[in-house]
């Protein structure tokens, strides 16, 4: 059995994080109202003040964090993205061991499958089951894991606010896409109004993620039978995560099949486990935007910050998703999730396309100084111009908030001498910050469709004419260059 903790272990290095169990207090509303003690706390983990903003925006917003970074333990580095992720492998380390058979006959019945995975002495175990048995749990375990790990009161006051802001972000766009008529035509203003009046922030995933219940009483129905072949057992677990091809577990009249086939499906499946990680994400196919509970923390958002910095993290980070759904992508797309219903006339879609060659060139230009390899501005696209739609977005919803709420935010002690819409720019580079020990990482960033976080952050702000005028960067200065990309040229009048 020792020999079978040593693979669990070993994935990603789980001795970094002693799982702790927390009780979670009653949330006064009161406690959740700005505080500048925790917002200028944050703050200082970050900025870089020796750093020309001008110069180079993400090293002024991030510098002191990657020195910090530097002198890290190197896993410690990535211990907020995966945070999540790591302390449910741990936790999947006490199902191994049988802890949590008391608390569930479903978990105990799945649990017994691990025996088939051991030769006659109990010693020697098949590595290829053991992977298969664990995958298998992950949804009966996860709802368990979150009760524990996430304050569920203050995500639904987290996620109350976030609702309310993507509200203002799909009002914005459809403000600033009435007023370009010369860029988009009528008929494909109607298509877009169609597909973003239709665009929700979904729950669904979530709420699945933390039905404990709901995931028993699908499991119930999975055939344990101590006689069946090692063959058999995996030919159970792959018809039963295809259930909706093969559905002969679950009878007919029983009222949550239907459900049931919904959470085992593999993208369903992947959706509900992506609650492990931070993340933001649309769908094409669904039409719909979700953010999981890991993202919605520091320093992305905190209702104790100013919404300076709320708009500027995760208010980007919506509004990023929300234009996947009109990225050189999201346009091959209707509202309805059909592929090859374009969203653009002709003659608008040959406009967008014109800009998006800006943008394809401006990325290919653009060297890495590290690696001395260049972007790939063609296989990027669709991230850029979420990025550079995305940043204009937010700032403009963040502005009308503003200029609706008729009140200037509060300072925040020790940062006084940044204005609301420049700590509004400085938490949308924050939340980038990044930390690559080695240039292998790098490159296999290059490869990607996200280009490196730096370069999100400096050539969508480059390209931003209203950061350039907040941070009175003169003209040819690196954040304020004489040649920019803009993709709906939404901002003109600005």
């Amino acid at each position: 059995m020792k020999s079978f903790f040593i693979l669990i272990t070993f994935h990603l290095t789980i001795i970094l994080l002693i799982q702790k169990k927390i009780c979670f207090g009653q949330i006064n509303p009161e406690d959740l109202k700005y505080n500048p003690e925790i917002t200028a706390s944050s703050l200082k983990k970050y900025l870089d003040e020796s750093t020309n903003p001008c110069d180079d925006f993400y090293q002024f917003s991030c510098g002191k964090w990657i020195e910090k970074k530097k002198t890290d333990n190197i896993f410690d580095v990535e211990l907020n993205q995966f945070a999540g992720y790591i302390k449910f492998i741990r936790y999947k380390k006490e199902f191994v061991v049988g802890n949590f058979n008391d608390r569930s006959p479903t978990i105990k019945k799945i649990h017994k499958l691990l025996a088939k995975c051991f030769d006659s002495t109990g010693q020697n175990y098949d590595k290829t089951c053991a992977s298969k048995i664990l995958s298998f749990s992950n949804n009966l375990l996860l709802p368990l894991f979150l009760d524990l790990d996430v304050n569920k009161e203050l995500m639904e006051h987290n996620y109350g606010a976030l609702e309310k802001m993507f509200g203002q972000l799909k009002n914005e766009l459809k403000d600033i896409i009435e007023k370009k008529k010369d860029f988009i035509d009528d008929e494909s203003k109607e298509k877009i109004y169609k597909k973003l009046n239709s665009l929700t922030f979904s729950r669904e995933y979530s709420n699945y993620a933390f039905d404990f219940e709901l995931m028993e009483k699908c499991y119930e129905f999975f055939p344990v039978n101590e006689n069946d072949s090692l063959e058999q057992m995996y030919d159970n677990i792959d018809k039963f995560e295809n259930m909706n091809i093969n559905d002969i577990f679950i009878p007919d009249d029983v009222p949550i099949k239907n459900k049931c086939k919904f959470i085992m499906s593999a993208n369903n499946s992947y959706m509900i486990q992506m609650h492990i990680r931070p993340n933001a994400y649309y769908s094409n196919e669904g039409n719909i935007m979700l953010l999981t509970p890991y993202i919605i923390q520091e320093p992305r958002f905190n209702l104790k910050f100013p919404k300076s910095l709320n708009y500027g993290a995760l208010g980007f980070a919506m509004s990023h998703e929300i234009l996947h759904g009109f990225d050189s992508i999201g346009i091959m797309y209707d509202s309805n999730g059909e592929e090859g219903s374009k969203l653009l006339t002709e003659s608008s879609e040959n406009k967008f396309n014109e800009a998006a060659k800006c943008f394809e060139k401006q990325y290919n230009e653009t060297q890495e100084e590290r690696t001395k390899l260049f972007l790939n501005g063609y296989k990027s696209l669709a991230e850029n111009l979420a990025d550079n739609s995305g940043i204009k977005l937010a700032h403009r919803t963040y502005m009308k908030y503003l200029e609706t709420t008729g009140e200037e935010e509060p300072r925040v002690p020790g940062f006084e001498k940044y204005t609301n819409e420049q700590l509004f720019f400085i938490n949308f580079a924050r939340s980038f910050c990044e930390y690559k020990e080695k240039d292998s990482y790098i490159i296999n960033q290059l490869q990607t469709e996200h280009v490196p976080n730096k370069f999100r952050i400096n050539l969508s702000l480059a390209n931003y004419k209203p950061f350039s005028t907040a941070f009175s960067c003169g003209a040819g200065t690196k954040m304020n260059p004489s040649d920019k990309c803009e993709l709906w040229r939404m901002f003109k009048h600005i």
